[in-house]
């Protein structure tokens, strides 16, 4: 494929095999997701499967720990939908005025896990004989989501400050790999990250019943610098088939009344 370059006064490239239109035309500009990553594995396959039928879409996703996230956007990174796992975060931003909208899109389980057998694994037991001496135990750190409720819900059981050893993570990715490689002993991870795509890593050790901590909700939040192009596939996460996948990955999807 040849490049055609043009002189009008002023040097001026139209690149044919890039396909540029006339003289001076932008490429589309990206939109830019920042999604916790808790949600990150879905989010990624969603983009893939609403790019295929959107080709004319331009989305990139960015995945870390949802406070990580928020210090980015204070800094003023470039970023178009916020998916956050903590309403705290959200609620940070709202008030700062960086967010146009938002809604709640999904909620989330609370479990400690271990490292898996590879075999079926007996039942869960009781969260509260979790409490065992001389264990290494994986939390998230203080200020991320999964590590805040992890501690609500270790203290609630009276739990917490008996722990040998805690060690902590900046986010739940890395909760749950230093579980699945027996770097600690247990973990308190969310249950998206035990089932779907992620089924076998690990195994849940015990069920946080949910009056142990706050209620774990993922929400999306539409940011300032927003166009039609990112509110189109906001709205897209709402859809059946989007909620197929979250589904398959572990989540509660939240409809409009809950």
């Amino acid at each position: 494929m040849h490049r055609l370059i043009l002189l009008l006064g002023t040097a001026c490239l139209l690149s044919v095999s890039a396909g540029t239109g006339a003289c001076g035309a932008k490429p589309k500009e990206s939109v830019v997701i920042l999604c916790a990553s808790s949600v990150g594995g879905a989010m990624e396959e969603l983009v893939e499967t609403y790019q295929k039928s959107h080709p004319e879409a331009n989305l990139a996703v960015s995945v870390a720990g949802t406070r990580v996230l928020r210090e980015q956007i204070e800094r003023g990174a470039p970023a178009h939908l916020f998916v956050s796992a903590s309403p705290d975060h959200l609620d940070y931003l709202q008030h700062k005025g960086f967010i146009a909208d938002s809604f709640d899109l999904l909620e989330n389980q609370l479990v400690a896990i271990a490292p898996s057998l590879g075999i079926e694994f007996e039942p869960p037991i009781d969260p509260s004989d979790l409490g065992h001496e001389g264990l290494r135990v994986a939390l998230g750190s203080p200020g991320v989501p999964v590590g805040d409720y992890a501690r609500e819900a270790l203290k609630e059981l009276g739990l917490f400050y008996g722990l040998a050893e805690v060690i902590s993570f900046s986010d739940e990715q890395s909760v749950v790999h230093s579980v699945e490689t027996r770097a600690v002993d247990w973990g308190v991870a969310y249950l998206s990250s035990t089932v779907g795509t992620k089924k076998g890593k690990v195994r849940i050790l015990a069920n946080f019943p949910r009056e142990l901590h706050s209620r774990i909700v993922v929400s999306v939040a539409v940011l300032k610098d927003a166009g039609d192009d990112a509110r189109a596939f906001a709205q897209y996460l709402r859809s059946d088939e989007a909620s197929a996948v979250f589904t398959r990955e572990g989540f509660k999807v939240l409809v409009d009344d809950e």
